[in-house]
């Protein structure tokens, strides 16, 4: 799968953004903002996270986007410069034309629906522009959150995987969902 030639996606008031190496800062302040939450459900995030680590994963993000391997967007409001979360299309398989979607959201925005107007977009451009034929999510099964946003796109669950999930040297059980470009996303 080639890299799609496009930088912004947007519903008119939540806007996806290629994350960016000038976004460093502004990505440690969001996660700052939201580390407790995070903390609970990212195996990336811990209580020291640093400029350093947020510049070592936009490094990662761009050099993945540029090989096609995946698509990491800032999630911002229109008008609104800060990063409100983050969402990306990972572990792409060009063979099943079929990648995982994640996303995460600041504490103070949560409940406000960007984290499904986010997924909703992101999954559109994974089968309108990248040619995904399937989008697989997953969540720790304690998230009840991130299931209710994978729902409201239109994610069919599938089923319970056990200690599939590695959160801060536990395993955990996750829920496992799928949409399919046959799907309707709502």
């Amino acid at each position: 799968m080639s890299p799609p030639d496009l930088r912004t996606l947007t519903d008119g008031d939540v806007q996806l953004s290629r994350i960016h190496p000038q976004d460093c800062v502004d990505l440690l302040e969001a996660v700052r903002a939201s580390l407790t939450q995070l903390c609970t459900w990212q195996g990336w995030a811990h209580p020291d996270y640093s400029l350093d680590d947020a510049a070592d994963y936009v490094a990662s993000a761009w050099q993945t986007w540029s090989a096609g391997r995946g698509y990491d967007f800032a999630i911002r409001r229109e008008g609104d410069p800060r990063i409100l979360g983050m969402c990306s299309l990972n572990e792409m398989s060009p063979v099943r034309r079929s990648a995982n979607l994640g996303y995460w959201v600041r504490t103070e925005v949560t409940g406000q629906g960007l984290a499904t107007t986010a997924a909703r977009l992101l999954a559109r451009f994974g089968f309108e522009r990248v040619g995904l034929r399937r989008i697989s999510l997953f969540h720790a099964v304690g998230n009840g959150a991130s299931g209710r946003v994978a729902e409201k796109v239109g994610f069919v669950r599938e089923g319970r995987q056990r200690r599939v999930l590695r959160l801060h040297d536990s395993d955990h059980d996750a829920w496992s969902y799928a949409l399919t470009s046959v799907d309707e996303i709502t």
